[in-house]
């Protein structure tokens, strides 16, 4: 789209929705001066992790530079002022969260997937008479907490969003234990979904204990935050509403530290948790030789087993005072990625191909225009017109072309894909015994996405990257003409106008023969019914078996020099999808056959 195009759809949103983005005119600015890695490129995968501000690494080089910090496992100066240090940013996360001192406490972890790992190994699971409830769309990191709950006897079950709210809503009264023995469940379910965005009741955790807990049988709640609180104030003050266990991820946060998340644990669970493995400083006091190891009284130092991160901990401190600098507010950071969602999500669900069919289907039952329902995730797939699934496969190499950055698949969430995809179990049994992984390429199987497309905003996020996607969707995915019929002649040959074309074999020598025909040629792959132009043609080339000569041609300064001239054409040839990569006088729309290459019927050899 031409550059005036583009300024012009921006000062059309700016206009109406300016009141509700960029933090009062200064997202440009904060864009120019902290995120100099942005500048190349369109960053549409805060969902995967948002990007960090220099400023960040600024500040923490000069600190790291001027203080000497040491393990803080010990009392010397250096390891002293770790600990110091180390303790505020844990008065930081729970200042954070709106945290009433003494109420939770912070275990530091690897990551949130370690967070979760550690509920299900402290649980007091008992056997045969505790139970484990999650819902359908959670990540696999909380699906992964069915095995530890299976090692603990509970009884285990998964919940659609309805059951869930049916189970909450039904009063139950549930039979108080003879042997006067507490009895522990544990309810899992994420704020938002990592796959669609759609938001879960944080009241959940209120709702399940106030009807399903007795003096003898006690609901647990595990709150997966770590998608939901990268947009969303999460406030834990309350702890009679509040959940008992919320696991972090501070790279989704804040870009920066890495290798970095917590648990946030209720003090008042300290006496019913189960430690069994122990190690590094978790212990006061330990026999070598005998069955007896005396625990540190906090949880922290219960259940940070070794040396934990501590130098990431004091980034985590710049990270804090960067986002406080820039943003102020996480509440600011809401209403600018929620307009931008609201924006992007009313824009795409209008688009339509040439005969009114939608060129996407959206994966979301809630309002996108209200934030407390919907997160800055919209995730999707593209369709053609006959209503048939576009592959994510395709979608991604193409927009890694365009230096668009998302994420396609399944995103640890095979809940959501087996329910947005109208994939049964059996279904899904199949295609992992086809050889169906997590990561590949097989993108439709039996005429059903295996996956999707996630585009995810964040806190830099501007309306420039929003449009350029937009932009990107118009130009590769909607279809403005129907398809051209084609009168076959004779195998591998076919006639529009005066032009024909014959399918490549292996042994054609692409780049000696194709250097004969000038400009007058175009290639076309019948697996997408596009245009292959030099940067095109190397993604198809990676997720195929195509020959390795064409590789060596699409790399070559022959088709380089073929392909630019063509497309330079001021002839008005080039249509949508860069159909018409060649002179308009003889090609108006490229006839679709398997890999083919053409030429005028003087110049093309017989097929």
């Amino acid at each position: 789209m031409p550059p005036s195009k583009v300024q012009s759809e921006k000062q059309t949103f700016l206009k109406e929705y300016g009141d509700r983005y960029g933090y009062n005119g200064r997202i440009d600015q904060i864009r120019e001066e902290e995120y100099p890695q942005l500048k190349n490129g369109f960053y549409l995968d805060h969902a995967g992790t948002t990007t960090y501000p220099q400023s960040t690494l600024v500040n923490l080089k000069a600190d790291l530079t001027d203080n000497l910090y040491g393990n803080p496992h010990s009392k010397s100066p250096s390891s002293m002022l770790a600990t110091k240090k180390v303790e505020a940013v844990r008065n930081q996360i729970l200042n954070y969260f709106d945290c009433t001192p003494g109420d939770y406490q912070v275990v530091f972890t690897q990551n949130a997937t370690a967070a979760i790992k550690l509920v299900g190994e402290i649980f007091p699971w008992q056997s045969e008479r505790s139970w484990f409830k999650y819902l359908r769309e959670n990540h696999t990191s909380i699906i992964g907490l069915r095995a530890l709950a299976k090692e603990g006897g509970a009884d285990i079950s998964v919940l659609s969003e309805a059951e869930v709210e049916s189970f909450i809503g039904t009063h139950r009264q549930l039979k108080e234990q003879d042997d006067g023995e507490v009895i522990y469940n544990l309810f899992a379910y994420p704020g938002q979904c990592n796959f669609s965005g759609m938001k879960f009741p944080i009241n959940w955790a209120q709702r399940i204990k106030e009807n399903h807990s007795t003096e003898t049988s006690k609901v647990l709640v595990l709150l997966d935050a770590a998608s939901y609180v990268t947009s969303s104030q999460l406030s834990l003050r309350d702890t009679k509403s509040s959940p008992d266990f919320v696991n972090l991820s501070f790279y989704k946060l804040f870009g920066y530290p890495t290798g970095l998340g917590a648990l946030l644990v209720k003090t008042e669970l300290t006496p019913i948790l189960k430690k069994r493995y122990f190690g590094g400083g978790t212990i006061s006091g330990l026999l070598y030789d005998a069955d007896y190891a005396q625990f540190w009284p906090s949880l922290s130092e219960t259940y940070e087993d070794g040396t934990i991160n501590f130098l990431n901990i004091i980034a985590l401190s710049h990270a804090f005072a960067a986002f406080h600098k820039l943003y102020n507010s996480i509440n600011y950071v809401n209403m600018h990625t929620s307009t931008l969602i609201s924006y992007l999500y009313s824009q795409l669900s209008v688009m339509k191909h040439y005969n009114g069919a939608p060129i996407c289907e959206i994966f979301s039952s809630r309002d996108f225009h209200n934030p407390k329902m919907q997160g800055p995730i919209l995730n999707f797939n593209f369709k053609k017109p006959d209503g048939s699934w576009v592959g994510y496969a395709e979608v991604e190499k193409l927009a890694c072309g365009d230096n668009i950055h998302l994420r396609v698949g399944g995103f640890c969430n095979p809940g959501s894909v087996t329910k947005w995809f109208n994939i049964t179990q059996d279904e899904m049994m199949m295609a992992f015994k086809s050889g169906k992984v997590c990561g590949d390429d097989r993108d439709i199987i039996n005429k059903k996405p295996t996956g999707s497309i996630r585009v995810s905003l964040g806190a830099m996020t501007t309306i420039d990257d929003v449009l350029a996607f937009i932009n990107f969707a118009k130009e590769h995915f909607i279809e403005v003409n129907p398809p051209v019929n084609i009168e076959k002649r004779k195998s591998g040959s076919f006639v529009r106008q005066s032009w024909k074309g014959f399918t490549a074999n292996p042994q054609f020598q692409i780049v000696q023969q194709m250097s004969m025909y000038g400009q007058d040629w175009v290639l076309i792959d019948a697996s997408s019914g596009t245009t292959l132009n030099q940067r095109r043609l190397k993604g198809q080339i990676e997720s195929s078996d195509k020959s390795q000569e064409m590789a060596k041609f699409s790399s070559s300064s022959e088709f380089s020099k073929l392909s630019s001239s063509s497309e330079s054409s001021n002839h008005g040839a080039l249509e949508q999808y860069a159909k018409g990569v060649t002179s308009s006088r003889k090609l108006k729309t490229p006839v679709v056959t398997k890999i083919c290459y053409y030429g005028s019927t003087e110049s093309l050899p017989d097929s």
